[in-house]
């Protein structure tokens, strides 16, 4: 009798070892693959950048185009970041709502300009911006293996697109206004 107590107990504990083994933890990377948690993160982060920084155009800037394209920023990156915080609370991924270091050092360099200085740093930043964007939307859209993840991705690349010709037009008008 306590042989088949020990052995049902012991078969018990190992069932539970193994669920608990292959079970995916909360926060684990999306779908076991690092890549779509690395996406997830950068485009959180470049979300997180626009609407701060948009924020900062549109207390600083001289361009009504500045202006502008700063407020578009913030309220097209933010619904962008409801989106993703959607599938990542589907996901169970915990997303950082932080700068990296290289958009808190842009951020730090642009608070430190007014006028047209900030207008042609900001502008011309955003257009470089949004073409890395653009790039890493590009490969999650084809390369992703959550479907969520990929799908995202792919319908968030035409207003990325739009958002880097009107970056190229507030440039244009700040060279022009000068």
């Amino acid at each position: 009798m306590k042989r088949a107590i020990l052995w049902a107990a012991a078969a018990v504990a190992l069932i539970a070892f193994t669920a608990v083994s292959v079970a995916p933890a909360a926060g684990a990377e999306v779908s076991s693959n690092p890549a779509d948690f690395a996406f997830m993160k950068k485009a959180d982060q470049i979300n997180t950048a626009e609407i701060k920084l948009g924020k900062l155009a549109e207390q600083r800037a001289v361009s009504s185009a500045v202006t502008k394209f700063g407020e578009r920023m913030v309220s097209d990156h933010s619904q962008l970041n409801e989106e993703l915080d959607a599938i990542a609370a589907k996901e169970e991924v915990k997303l950082p709502k932080q700068l990296d270091r290289d958009h808190e050092q842009l951020y730090d360099e642009l608070s430190k300009l007014n006028g047209v200085a900030f207008d042609h740093t900001y502008a011309k930043d955003m257009v470089a911006g949004h073409k890395k964007a653009i790039a890493l939307f590009e490969t999650e859209a084809k390369n992703g293996s959550n479907p969520d993840v990929k799908s995202w991705a792919e319908k968030s690349l035409p207003t990325l697109r739009e958002h880097l010709e009107l970056a190229k037009s507030a440039v244009k008008a700040v060279k022009d206004e000068r």
